[in-house]
């Protein structure tokens, strides 16, 4: 990317172009009027097909937080100078398609690597920013240890920064040093949640951000909102390197507009809008009250044209899916619970019929008819005694000790551990963040019969346990991809095929509903929302609950 530097020279008086240990850099003339001596540096550097200014300012008088200020109190006056000639200069290289001017020709390093993850190492060698999505945690790490041990082993990196949730920075450093053999290179586990209020590493880490610092950021679905301030810190970071590699479980974790950001941070060009008000009027689907409201989306195919050249998607393939046949058990709904169900359907109905329905009472009312066929009456002064389910006696039938049941509901924690005994169970999801490290040892070493979880973390508050002997399903998610979750955890235990599997539903709607999704592997939120756009559909659709 040279020849971006070169254009560039000729339209600058007095620019030079040198060699840096971080690549090649175009030096602009700049001096600084200060009383006291101050060095000043003021250069391009083409990171991502893109030309960077950067200035650094550094003084013996004056202090470190002087010298920031000045450096961007003078970025932001060149940008707005220089901004039609970097524009000019960018847009004589718009002819060469994006994805050859960001390939790259890494050799990679695939010692001891399996076939999938050797596959994956030499996609992403090829290119400088990619994404790879893999439901496995392990493979995952595993693609993006190799990688960034090929750009070691090649030269082009100088430090790495990997960012993950703070749950799962211990289990990675243990995979990472297990893998990893330079142990004096630096390398640096970010927590992502400590990007939204730790100002002082954000900085820390911009200040030692370059071209040859290579970025990878797991679970990335967690940057959303491009308004956010974890989001703008991460993108001001990923902007001055040249290498990154975002990761997550699926390329739709939440909601399909999440693609915005999570690309962005790759680089803009890739899905080409520099606002988020352009990519939401291009692809969004607005109505409802107040026009607020996310309907659907639309042009969803140039999102994934210009996705695709950058994206790396381990596909599940048929022999990888778990052997062991999934077993449905299912029982009646309770008079009590067929009453409130009934009652809330009715609700839901003469909604409709009022023009009063929005989104938000659609959604608002599953989730209570859900909570409802799982022994949650709405009635008022319920305490733990009164839970309603058939459930119970079922589970007690199928029961075995050091199984794990997975709920949906916090208040289903609750309703176990009064059946089975509250010495008897190891709870993971109802509690603070550092307790579930100490259930899991209860559960594995101090005897306790059953471990309780959540459904929407097990991928990682549930790593390292084994030889559990089934997994019980109590409840369902709307998501198919809360339920998949759980079999790729078994499958990252070397466990697949050996667990029995059994999920426990009622003769109700909802339930019908929601097991039919799941073997669509869709999301209920997307059904629900196509839905509300035909009254007599949804009419229907309510009454078969």
């Amino acid at each position: 990317m040279e020849y971006l530097l070169e254009k560039l020279r000729h339209r600058i008086k007095g620019a030079a172009i040198y060699q840096s240990p971080s690549g090649t850099r175009l030096y602009i003339p700049y001096s600084l009027d200060c009383p006291y001596p101050v060095t000043i540096k003021v250069f391009f550097e083409v990171i991502n097909a893109r030309l960077q200014l950067f200035v650094r300012i550094r003084s013996d008088v004056y202090n470190e937080s002087w010298c920031d200020r000045e450096a961007e109190q003078i970025k932001g006056n060149l940008n707005e100078q220089l901004y039609e000639i970097l524009h000019d200069c960018e847009l004589q290289c718009r002819n060469i398609p994006l994805h050859l001017r960001l390939r790259d020709n890494t050799s990679p390093f695939l010692s001891g690597a399996s076939q999938e993850e050797r596959d994956a190492v030499r996609f992403l060698c090829t290119r400088k920013a990619a994404a790879l999505i893999s439901e496995s945690r392990s493979f995952r790490w595993s693609a993006a240890i190799g990688l960034a041990g090929s750009r070691r082993r090649a030269g082009q990196i100088r430090r790495l920064f990997i960012f993950l949730p703070h749950a799962d920075i211990e289990p990675f450093k243990e995979k990472f040093f297990s893998l990893w053999e330079d142990l004096f290179f630096p390398v640096f586990l970010v927590p992502i949640e400590s990007l939204s209020h730790n100002i002082r590493r954000y900085q820390l880490l911009a200040a030692d951000a370059d071209p040859a610092t290579m970025v990878i950021i797991d679970s990335c679905h967690l940057f959303k909102s491009p308004q956010s301030v974890r989001s703008r810190r991460m993108e001001d970071i990923t902007d001055r390197c040249n290498y990154k590699l975002i990761m997550t479980e699926s390329m739709i974790v939440g909601n399909i507009h999440d693609v915005y950001m999570q690309y962005n941070l790759l680089s803009r060009l890739i899905l080409r809008y520099y606002r988020w008000e352009d990519f939401a009027r291009m692809h969004i689907i607005y109505g409802g009250y107040g026009g607020t409201q996310i309907l659907g989306y639309k042009n969803l195919a140039y999102l994934v044209e210009k996705v695709k050249p950058y994206t790396y998607y381990r596909e599940i393939r048929p022999e990888s899916q778990p052997d062991q046949p999934v077993k449905t058990i299912c029982c009646e709904l309770t008079e009590k619970q067929r009453y409130y169900y009934s009652r809330k359907k009715n609700e839901l109905l003469t909604m409709i019929e009022k023009n009063e329905l929005g989104l938000y009472d659609v959604f608002r009312i599953f989730i209570q008819l859900q909570k409802i066929v799982c022994g949650f009456p709405l009635a008022r002064g319920c305490d733990v005694q009164s839970y309603d389910t058939n459930k119970l006696p079922l589970l007690k039938e199928h029961l075995e000790d050091k199984s794990i049941i997975f709920c949906k509901f916090l208040f289903e924690i609750d309703l176990l551990r009064m059946f089975l005994g509250a010495d008897n169970c190891a709870v993971i999801g109802n509690r603070g963040k550092g307790c579930f490290t100490k259930e899991k040892e209860q559960f594995m070493l101090e005897g306790k019969k059953y471990l309780i979880s959540t459904l929407y973390f097990p991928d990682f508050r549930l790593s390292d346990i084994r030889n559990f002997s089934q997994i019980l399903f109590f409840s369902l998610s709307f998501r198919y991809a809360d339920y998949r979750r759980c079999f790729t955890y078994i499958e990252d235990c070397g466990m697949a095929g050996n667990v029995p599997v059994k999920r426990f539903v009622t003769n109700s709607g909802i339930d019908r509903a929601i097991v039919s999704n799941l073997q669509r592997k869709g999301k209920l939120a997307y059904e629900l929302k196509q839905s509300l756009s035909d009254k007599s559909e949804l009419i229907h659709f309510i009454k078969s609950l």
